[in-house]
Parts: structure tokens; C-alpha cells; sequence
């Protein structure tokens, strides 16, 4: 149950992280999916911190 309820903390926390930092990220062109989008998220430290705890999360849930 602890497990479970850590997994979720991790992966609550993950996406909130990966939010700011995708909303952060400067607009592209504006005209619709932007493929670079990903890599200007890749430089923020709020992106690769939200990886990371997705990675936390994962490996709390199968443990």
C-alpha cells in the first residue's frame, strides 16, 4: 500500500513538472504540433526532473 501510494506521489508530481516545463518552453511556429517542442522542454531541469521521478515511480510500483 505504502508502494502504491509512493508511485502515485511520483508520477502526480512527474506530470505536474513536465506541464510547467512544456508550457514554459518558447511557442514554435503556432500552427500546430510543434516537433521541436521536445527539445526545448529537454533543457529545462523541471522536464528531466519529472523523467526522473516517472523513472522513481515506475520502479516503486514494480517493487
Amino acid at each position: 500500500m505504502i508502494c502504491a501510494l509512493g508511485s502515485a506521489v511520483c508520477f502526480g508530481t512527474a506530470s505536474v513538472f513536465q506541464a510547467v516545463a512544456a508550457r514554459a518552453a518558447e511557442p514554435g511556429t503556432g500552427s500546430g504540433v510543434d516537433p521541436a517542442l521536445l527539445l526545448r522542454a529537454l533543457r529545462q531541469w523541471r522536464y528531466t526532473a519529472g523523467l526522473a521521478l516517472d523513472g522513481l515511480g515506475l520502479g516503486t510500483a514494480s517493487g
